[in-house]
């Protein structure tokens, strides 16, 4: 009952539910509650980097995390405690999300794109446009208040749904849709290394295919041929998907990278957090 009034009142333009991004936002909560023990360390040490990243920061007027979603990953209490202001950036926050970050008054929810390429691209295939928009993101770049950003399992989720919007409803050629991809996901990297003050990534490079006996039978780059101009701080495998329920049963793992700051200020241990807001 909880889920359907949950869903109900969780908004969606249409643009974005034309594009699966509702599908796949109940799909991310269906596989958390599936496999939350196997997703409990990414979560943790995704965390952590966060935090690691909060003590980089000297100041601490406004957070900016990209990629909040349902909060799995997001240390919300120790950062709502820090800050004066959070602004937590998703396409969609479910209403269960809005209604719990109501306990933090300094805690706000914002519906935006983060490629800024969307709306863009829905219109090039309602108006069967045949050259793709490219991504030119700005949101908070002349921001001086801003004293940290996180880009949050975000990077290699920005193209996923465009594409497969271009792939099944325009038929654009396999390699335009390629370079769009690309194009996504080094925008987004360009974007972080232009953002004011402390910018965190956490993010996926790899998808690795294991075996029942997690023998590695495959693997591959999440990053559409885009290069990682950083090198991780911290660095995991993510159980995304342990175990597949048909055969041969394989597990889909992520590795995943954590890099407290993209132009690596200096470290504070994260055991003084939480700070006071100031």
């Amino acid at each position: 009952m909880f889920q359907s009034i949950n869903r109900f009142l969780t908004r969606c333009p249409l643009h974005l539910n034309e594009m699966g991004f509702a599908r796949e936002l109940w799909g991310i909560r269906y596989r958390y509650l599936q496999y939350r023990e196997q997703w409990d360390d990414h979560c943790r040490r995704a965390r952590s980097v966060i935090l690691d990243a909060v003590a980089r920061c000297t100041q601490r007027r406004t957070a900016v995390v990209f990629g909040s979603g349902w909060l799995h990953d997001v240390p919300i209490a120790q950062l709502a405690a820090s800050f004066k202001k959070v602004i937590l950036v998703d396409l969609m926050h479910p209403f269960s999300v809005r209604w719990f970050v109501t306990r933090y008054r300094n805690v706000e929810t914002r519906e935006a794109d983060v490629s800024e390429v969307l709306v863009n691209v829905w219109n090039a295939v309602e108006k069967r446009e045949t050259i793709l928009p490219v991504s030119r993101p700005t949101m908070f770049l002349e921001d001086s208040e801003v004293d940290l950003v996180v880009s949050l399992n975000l990077l290699s989720q920005l193209p996923v749904m465009p594409s497969w919007y271009l792939n099944k409803y325009a038929k654009y050629p396999e390699s335009q849709v390629d370079l769009f991809n690309r194009q996504v996901v080094e925008a987004h990297l360009d974007y972080l290394r232009r953002l004011p003050g402390v910018v965190c990534l956490i993010c996926d490079i790899e998808l690795i295919t294991r075996s029942p006996t997690k023998d590695e039978v495959a693997r591959r780059s999440t990053l559409y041929g885009a290069s990682m101009p950083w090198d991780a701080v911290e660095e995991w495998e993510w159980a995304l998907v342990p175990r597949e329920p048909r055969e041969p049963y394989h597990g889909k793992y992520l590795r995943v990278i954590g890099v407290p700051d993209v132009n690596r200020r200096g470290h504070v241990p994260a055991v003084m957090l939480p700070l006071s807001v100031r």
